[in-house]
């Protein structure tokens, strides 16, 4: 799990960089600016990438993870023979503490034969086929952070995830000719998410203004 998140705590220049970036507030959010200037590819296209983001696993809220256990069952039923049927595979044993959680803790999903246990050979995500497969919304046993990417929370502040992207071939900061357009305009749908619809429509005014002021420098 070390590879898929980058800690501010650990990476000074990251950090130094960070807070120095514009910081814009939509409803209760703050929303870091990198979202309007980096790019990001026209859509998920898995059988292209395989799903590379998920490879290293995510953290999930303490409670998510009570959720996907409690579907435990019905989730088995859509695992191939490259995922743990043993569902003490599914996630790490030790909690953290972290407040860009609601609840305050969070916990890894355990990484099995070298990819998310919860990633299929085809590179979908498990949880997300249970869920579209049985009638609920795709996302409603996905975790929060696997739905938004490429957005994340980073120290209370909404931002692109530029730390893990770094690693990824397909979508990430160096595959710059794959990109369509910055993250704001492509990601709706993560916006929408997180903000609600109209949280996204105040987004994009602010991005059209910030076009403006930038548009001579």
């Amino acid at each position: 799990m070390e590879q898929a998140l980058q800690s501010c705590e650990t990476n000074g220049d990251a950090l130094s960089e960070f807070q120095n970036r514009k910081i814009v507030s939509v409803k209760n959010f703050k929303i870091d600016t990198l979202v309007f200037t980096a790019g990001f590819v026209p859509f998920c296209n898995v059988p292209v990438c395989r799903g590379n983001c998920c490879y290293w696993g995510v953290y999930v809220d303490v409670k998510e993870r009570d959720k996907i256990l409690a579907h435990k069952d019905l989730i088995l039923k859509y695992m191939d023979e490259t995922q743990p049927k043993d569902v003490e595979q599914w996630f790490e044993k030790e909690e953290y503490d972290d407040p860009d959680f609601p609840s305050g803790k969070c916990v890894g999903t355990n990484v099995y034969n070298d990819k998310c246990a919860f990633l299929t050979k085809e590179g979908y995500c498990v949880l997300q086929i249970t869920a579209v497969e049985n009638g609920m919304h795709k996302w409603t046993l996905k975790p929060f952070y696997c739905c938004i990417y490429p957005l994340t929370f980073w120290e209370g502040v909404l931002t692109y995830d530029d730390g893990h992207a770094e690693d990824l071939p397909y979508c990430g900061t160096n595959a710059k000719h794959n990109h369509a357009g910055p993250v704001i305009e492509i990601c709706k749908e993560e916006f929408i998410y997180v903000l609600g619809e109209d949280g996204y429509a105040e987004l994009l005014k602010i991005y059209e203004e910030w076009k403006r002021e930038n548009s001579n420098k």
